[in-house]
């Protein structure tokens, strides 16, 4: 009966500090704070991109701008501020590939630390998506592979030292040659391919089992992902060809940086091990045609082909190469100053497009196109040309920059902070392109002359004590110090513009509500109007109520409408695990007919107080029957003036703490219309009240519509029909402890007169029973 995301639980777990952050910090958006996740994430992979390059044998200014092109000019930048999975997988690809080479090349004491943290990596990655096994057989066959080679080798050299005669000539049979890079098979060789996979594979088995662990109680098996029912491929050249070329999808349409990768391959091939090459190739080539061969190739709703975000830090390698021969060449060359042009063509096409993703909401976009399975190939319904669009309407998605009444308004209180976190970056990168600089100069002068040593240059030393002062640990401190707190003063910004909207403001009463009277074992069940939007209100609730509760929302009526089995699915666990209920019916007024969730729960559940709120909707608390509480059934069949029959009542429980809530459910019965008309039933709504007396005054009580012939719409009770009905009596916590007898009755809401009993009692009330509060 509970409900799960089919999504793997990794973005969930990794974001779970953040969010319990932005609860422990008060005035903060909690959703905002947990948007931050992946912000570091990406600036962490272009970080380790820039460490990775190096490692290679880049130099370091290619490798910067290698790095700064992929997070300014493709569509990382876009999924860094979303939540999402692709930029953590990408963290998770890159820093596998990259401890797997580090393990070949260390030594014997760290690379089995190496192998450690390349396993790590892929069992991340397997959190969060499970098509991450492939790649952990890639990189595990690359490290056999390697261990093999590096022992036959090793095997060799001992052999040609004790028998230097066996191999004084160059055996040129090509059996031969491959037959003596097979190593011999020996209980060593088995202990170390079993060491190596027990490092490598030893974090994926735990993550495995973990998930399938996972799978079992959300889904009831262990194989079952949540995505079984759409292992559906269909023909790949369809979908490989859209993820690199088509409108809606393609790589080098929202990254034309991308296409140096082409002119990167042959350099690569040369200047990277054979094998490593072909883990870097294997991996891009499978998950790009793996993902074309995916029948949801597209995504739905999104910026670009972000199933190729894993493979992305990956494929800057080769965009690394075509920089570096740019970058590096002889400038005097009319090919390079070409290349160089066409370059900064695609680094500002690239840009462009990337800020036309990062400055429109894409849900936007997609809403207006009305449809989702038309854009792929479809430049009518390319979506920077709609973000255009949009952009030029002044629907910007940036939280700064407000829409106003005649012209978009500047938020300082988010842009100053921000700007000030821009210019350190900025001065951090300008620190660091002088050292590269300073570097370079100091190596051309380390080879210019061996004769008389040259003076250091003014601007040599001034980077010289740039670099030792900001690389004091003091420094460090400071400025990581400085940048939480004007992060923090921007996140208290953004908390408050985003409660500045009219709708907001009109939700906060809602809010303010729940977090003033809800209680731990509470739930929270959200029903939408058709037109509503569903992630709009669940969002703030989430990003704004202190204590938060399971949270439920759907739309309530065609043609969207929940069914059936979700609602009873919802119900079933919400009367497992929660005590009382929250129902927030969205833009929900008095004249607006009852729903049936309301219907359901009036029956099903105790109501115990409402809110009404003005442009909002109605906030209802139930509480909710307990199956192991003892229950009183008292039949009764007591018939009132204007037809209407009270036909049975039922208490749960005799006795109740004072400030907990007595949970009462009437039977009530009305005859056919015609009878209604004969006794003369008054043209008046007819509330049924249940209350707790004693000495003159009500202890507690619960007044319901129980019949509205004026709108049958919004009437529990129609002729004809039988309807059971909760009352949920909150008991003072200041009642004192006694006996106190529950009545029951019905009066009219026009004049508030109680109707007689038509049983030839003369009482216009129906004694049920009496409550012990303790």
């Amino acid at each position: 009966d509970h409900l799960y995301t089919k999504k793997a639980p990794g973005i969930s777990i990794i974001t779970a500090p953040l969010i319990w952050l932005g609860h422990l910090i008060p005035g903060l958006n909690v959703v905002h704070v947990s948007l931050l996740a992946n912000m570091p994430v990406t600036a962490l992979v272009a970080a380790l991109i820039l460490v990775r390059l190096v490692d290679l044998g880049f130099s370091t200014k290619v490798a910067f701008f290698t790095a700064l092109g992929y997070g300014l000019c493709t569509i990382a930048w876009i999924y860094a501020r979303m939540f999402w999975e692709p930029a953590m997988q990408a963290l998770s690809f890159l820093v596998a590939v990259w401890a797997a080479y580090r393990a070949v090349q260390s030594e014997t004491g760290s690379r089995w630390l190496w192998i450690f943290l390349a396993g790590v990596a892929v069992a991340l990655s397997l959190a969060f998506r499970f098509e991450t096994v492939p790649a952990t057989g890639l990189i595990g066959l690359y490290l056999i592979w390697e261990f093999t080679k590096q022992q036959t080798k090793d095997a060799r050299s001992i052999e040609e030292s004790l028998h230097p005669s066996l191999f004084s000539s160059r055996t040129t049979d090509y059996a031969l040659h491959f037959t003596s890079h097979i190593p011999r098979f020996t209980p060593k060789l088995f202990l170390l391919y079993a060491r190596l996979l027990a490092i490598y594979l030893a974090p994926s088995l735990l993550v495995g089992l973990g998930l399938m662990y996972f799978n079992l109680i959300r889904f009831g098996s262990l194989s079952e992902t949540g995505y079984n029912q759409e292992i559906l491929f269909e023909a790949p050249w369809v979908g490989a060809y859209g993820l690199l070329f088509s409108p809606g999808r393609g790589l080098f349409i929202y990254a034309p940086l991308m296409l140096l990768l082409f002119f990167g391959i042959r350099p690569a091939w040369r200047r990277l091990p054979r094998p490593y090459f072909l883990l870097i190739a294997a991996m891009c080539l499978f998950y790009w045609l793996f993902y074309g061969s995916w029948y949801a190739w597209g995504g739905t709703w999104g910026w670009g082909p972000r199933f190729l975000m894993p493979i992305l830090p990956l494929l800057m390698l080769f965009v690394g190469e075509s920089l570096g021969w740019i970058l590096e060449g002889p400038s005097h060359s009319m090919w390079r100053w070409g290349a160089r042009l066409g370059v900064g063509l695609l680094v500002v096409l690239s840009l462009f497009v990337n800020f036309l993703g990062v400055s429109v909401d894409f849900n936007e976009h997609f809403l207006r196109l009305g449809r989702n399975d038309n854009f792929v190939f479809n430049w009518a319904a390319f979506p920077p040309l709609g973000h255009w669009q949009i952009l030029q309407d002044g629907l910007v998605d940036i939280i700064w920059l407000r829409p106003g009444e005649n012209r978009l308004t500047i938020e300082w209180s988010i842009l100053v902070p921000a700007l000030v976190l821009l210019i350190i970056a900025g001065l951090g990168l300008l620190v660091a392109s002088f050292a590269l600089w300073a570097k370079d100069s100091k190596s051309r002068d380390s080879h210019a002359s061996t004769h008389a040593p040259r003076p250091t240059s003014y601007a040599l030393r001034i980077t010289h004590y740039t670099l030792h002062f900001i690389q004091n640990p003091l420094t460090i401190i400071f400025a990581i110090a400085f940048a939480l707190l004007l992060t923090y003063q921007m996140m208290l910004a953004t908390a408050q513009v985003a409660l500045a909207n009219p709708q907001a403001q009109a939700d906060l009463p809602v809010l303010d509500t729940l977090t003033d009277s809800a209680q731990p074992g509470d739930a929270l069940h959200i029903a939408i109007p058709p037109f509503g939007d569903v992630q709009e209100i669940s969002t703030r609730v989430m990003a704004y109520l202190d204590k938060p509760l399971p949270t439920y929302a759907w739309i309530e009526s065609e043609p969207r409408a929940i069914q059936p089995d979700e609602r009873d699915r919802i119900w079933r666990t919400t009367q497992a695990e929660s005590q009382r209920v929250w129902l927030f019916e969205r833009w929900l007024t008095h004249k607006d007919p009852l729903s049936q969730t309301a219907a359901w729960y009036n029956q099903a559940a105790f109501p115990v107080e409402e809110w009404w709120f003005e442009k909002s909707g109605k906030l209802t608390l139930f509480a909710l029957p307990n199956k192991d509480q003892p229950s009183l059934s008292i039949p009764l069949n007591v018939p009132f003036e204007g037809g209407l029959t009270l036909v049975e009542a039922t208490v749960m429980g005799g006795e109740v703490r004072a400030g907990d809530t007595l949970k009462v459910r009437l039977t009530w019965q009305a005859p056919e219309f015609g009878t209604l008309v004969e006794v003369g039933l008054p043209d008046s709504s007819v509330i049924s009240f249940v209350h707790l007396t004693g000495e003159g005054q009500n202890i507690a009580q619960q007044d319901r519509l129980l019949l509205d012939l004026q709108n049958v719409e919004r009437s529990p009770l129609l002729p004809g029909q039988t309807v059971s009905q909760g009352y949920g009596l909150r008991i003072p916590p200041d009642a004192p402890p006694g006996s106190y007898p529950l009545i029951t009755g019905l009066y009219l809401s026009a004049t508030g007169a109680q109707l007689n009993r038509a049983d030839g009692s003369p009482d216009n009330f129906l004694y049920l029973t009496d409550i012990v509060v303790r």
